[in-house]
């Protein structure tokens, strides 16, 4: 992920409008993205998927969501994937194993991981 090795229709988050988008009480991700969509002479209807990325920048998440196709592979924020995407994911199962939170940040090795493979 740091080194930006992916292609970016793997990081995309797909989310369903379920109402008006301005019935939203929050600005969640996908409704900014959608709104952006809008701007930008999209249609978007209810039941409507929409495919966004996070960017890289200050502020909150939900400010930072953009349509996947708008964005240049390289402003994609590399942390918000790590530490929301694949950390969370690979927890769920690695922690059966011994792996920490920790562990996955720090790259380092798990000892128990390899003694269940033995």
């Amino acid at each position: 992920m740091r080194r930006e090795e992916y292609p970016i229709e793997k990081l995309v988050i797909w989310k369903t409008i379920t109402r008006p988008l301005d019935e939203y009480e929050a600005t969640a991700p996908h409704v900014r993205a959608a709104k952006i969509l809008l701007s930008k002479g999209g249609r978007i209807a209810i039941g409507d998927k929409i495919g966004y990325v996070i960017v890289k920048g200050a502020g909150r998440i939900s400010d930072r969501a953009m349509p996947y196709f708008f964005v240049d592979p390289k402003d994609i924020d590399p942390t918000y994937y790590i530490d929301h995407q694949v950390i969370p994911a690979a927890l769920r199962i690695l922690e059966y194993f011994g792996v920490t939170d920790k562990t996955l940040r720090s790259g380092a090795k798990s000892r128990s991981l390899f003694e269940f493979r033995k």
